[in-house]
């Protein structure tokens, strides 16, 4: 890449910060010091720019309150564990998303999430269900050495770069059900104890599966019935600040949503036709 190219890059993820307003942590630590405050439930991050995700985490595991994250973009992301479900909906990560080497006892969810730089997850364990669903992984995804103690679902996800999966056990089942693996799919001795699910899913290269169970495992049945995708999903109340109401008026909903945020995020998919 020509230096040239660097800088302007850098000058457009510097742009992509200011669309919207830095989440504070002090917006927690104020609702919960406001003593006519009786708010107990998840916590709830809509349209931020989230600038440390750590310190949100350590907040919400010390409060023993679930996190959920929609419509942000994060920057700076390390994540060693998490005791509470974590959740992220229609979100970019813009630099290397680092879930490595970390403990996740609950739940873990992705639901059209968008990677434009690495994903770490190699050596993580996952004792609660984990899902990926329509994600983008631009710059591919390491889960090398991880283990998913219960199901792992990464459906309907589109990988640009290689997704590694060696010396990684699956105890649970493993749904790869309508994905596309553009690059390198590896899962060099990686054990899978239960049934994978390939259905639909389109590899552009050959995987590399030698010291795997992966084709003994995709003739099994799954041992007990699939939940509904996005079982996680709530319906939540919108946040007060909500800029999308405006474009939405001022586009006269000639341009979706996602179209209006591809112009400033350039790695969102493309939307699905109807």
């Amino acid at each position: 890449m020509r230096k040239d190219d660097v800088q302007n890059d850098d000058m457009d993820d510097e742009e992509d910060e200011e669309d919207l307003p830095e989440f504070e942590l002090t917006e927690l630590t104020q609702q919960k010091d406001d003593e006519q405050s009786t708010h107990q439930g998840d916590i709830l991050i809509q349209e931020r720019f989230i600038a440390d995700l750590a310190e949100i985490v350590a907040f919400a595991n010390k409060e023993h309150r679930s996190l959920s994250i929609e419509q942000c973009v994060l920057k700076n992301v390390r994540v060693h564990a998490a005791t509470i479900n974590i959740f992220f909906e229609d979100s970019i990560f813009i630099e290397k998303a680092r879930f490595d080497d970390a403990l996740f006892p609950q739940k873990l969810a992705f639901w059209e999430t968008s990677f434009g730089k690495e994903a770490e997850f190699g050596r993580t364990i996952f004792k609660g269900d984990v899902s990926f669903e329509e994600c983008l992984f631009q710059s591919g995804v390491n889960v090398a050495g991880a283990l998913f103690e219960k199901k792992a679902a990464f459906t309907a996800c589109d990988f640009e770069g290689d997704a590694i999966f060696d010396n990684a056990r699956f105890a649970g089942g493993v749904d790869f059900s309508d994905s596309t693996f553009r690059a390198k799919f590896s899962c060099l001795d990686t054990l899978f104890e239960k049934s994978v699910d390939l259905t639909d899913t389109t590899f552009e290269q050959t995987p590399e599966t030698d010291g795997s169970n992966l084709a003994e495992a995709q003739e099994r049945q799954p041992t007990e019935p699939e939940p509904p995708k996005k079982q996680y999903r709530k319906k939540r109340k919108k946040a007060e600040f909500n800029p999308w109401r405006s474009w939405d008026r001022a586009s006269k909903k000639t341009m979706t949503r996602r179209h209006l945020l591809r112009g400033l995020f350039r790695f969102l998919p493309k939307d699905k036709e109807e």
